[in-house]
């Protein structure tokens, strides 16, 4: 008992120590002050990679808890749109895995029927992301968050109104004075916030998880499916989407899609980027998990099912000069109706039900 009290009474004068030193200095905030930070290895699930890239592209934007809640509150605020009647979460919904969901092949504009020009990519496990968007046309978060805010067709912000408008907020200057220091709003702040509570969002507790943690059974179409996911011969789905647990390698490929876009122009893809001929119709490989949630599938949405992409890999891709090279060796019509089946039904375990209720990720209004 008695060296409890010791240690109690010595926690109490440490404690009292750091106060003192501190209001020495007015100009020294107090540790209650000061953003409190977050590890990211905190949000990694089990079995991931700890070797993170996105968030080593800015480190001078560390996780704190402030800029966490204030980059989820911008997430879900139509404040930011040019009419105040859509925000970030309007196209990224939560239950749908942060996709714009199955009936939206383009996603719909603030104005309410301008179309997009790509599917709305999910926004979760974006921490192991090397670049953004469908093109890659964006290097970080900070630089991507902007890109729909200000695009015309997408949420239509004036960007020299944008700060002003949190400005005049009653609640934005406080938010932003426990997060950065400052109730100074300006874009770049707002793209820091954004971009931390992105980086947040992650999926890994899905029943293929729990399956590979030796948790609970798949069942014999299940297994079935996964060999098939990673047989060479049959689905030949691991050249893309076998990087660590993220199902996807982040990288660009062009997967036999045609040219022909209904009621939109050719998409060139990566090509609009790079300006080199080897990038044309080029798109970024989307993770795999919880692809069930996010249909319709490809960056403009055209297959409805899992069944009409599965179907489109065993024979309905085209053979163009940028074709993955691994496709070009695939023969046609390689799966019977079962395995076909039985990938989708595999597919489907990778559905992480934890993330589309996470309160952490939900709207804070």
């Amino acid at each position: 008992m008695k060296k409890r009290n010791l240690l109690a009474f010595c926690l109490i004068a440490l404690s009292a120590a750091m106060i003192l030193s501190c209001s020495k200095d007015p100009k020294v905030a107090t540790p209650l002050n000061a953003p409190v930070l977050v590890s990211v290895e905190s949000f990694i699930p089990r079995g991931f990679s700890s070797k993170v890239v996105d968030l080593n592209l800015r480190n001078d934007n560390p996780l704190t808890v402030q800029g966490i809640a204030l980059g989820r509150r911008l997430f879900y605020d139509p404040l930011l749109s040019g009419n105040n009647k859509q925000s970030c979460g309007s196209c990224h919904i939560q239950k749908y895995a942060f996709s714009n969901g199955p009936d939206f092949a383009l996603s719909l504009g603030a104005d309410g029927f301008s179309k997009t020009r790509r599917n709305a990519p999910t926004t979760f496990n974006l921490l192991w992301a090397k670049s953004f968007t469908w093109d890659g046309g964006q290097p970080n978060l900070e630089e991507q968050v902007i890109g729909p805010i200000t695009n015309p067709v997408e949420m239509n912000q004036d960007i020299s109104l944008l700060a002003n408008e949190l400005q005049a907020d009653p609640n934005y200057p406080y938010l932003f004075k426990k997060a950065f220091g400052t109730d100074s709003i300006t874009v770049a702040l707002v793209a820091k916030a954004l971009a931390q509570f992105e980086r947040i969002i992650v999926s890994g507790d899905s029943k293929f998880d729990l399956w590979a943690q030796r948790k609970i059974n798949l069942s014999n179409d299940e297994l079935e499916g996964y060999a098939i996911f990673q047989s060479q011969t049959l689905g030949d789905c691991i050249h893309c989407h076998s990087a660590g647990n993220t199902f996807t390698n982040f990288d660009f490929k062009h997967n036999g899609l045609d040219t022909a876009m209904s009621g939109t122009q050719v998409d060139v893809g990566r090509f609009g980027v790079t300006h080199q001929g080897f990038d044309s119709m080029m798109f970024k490989t989307p993770t795999l998990r919880n692809i069930a949630l996010t249909a319709p599938y490809m960056h403009d949405g055209r297959f409805k099912t899992l069944e009409e992409v599965v179907e489109f890999y065993d024979h309905g891709f085209y053979r163009n000069r940028n074709l993955d090279v691994n496709m070009m060796m695939l023969p046609k019509y390689r799966m019977s109706t079962t395995q076909k089946m039985q990938l989708v039904a595999f597919l489907k375990t990778l559905t992480d039900t934890s993330l589309t209720k996470d309160l952490r990720y939900s709207t804070p209004f």
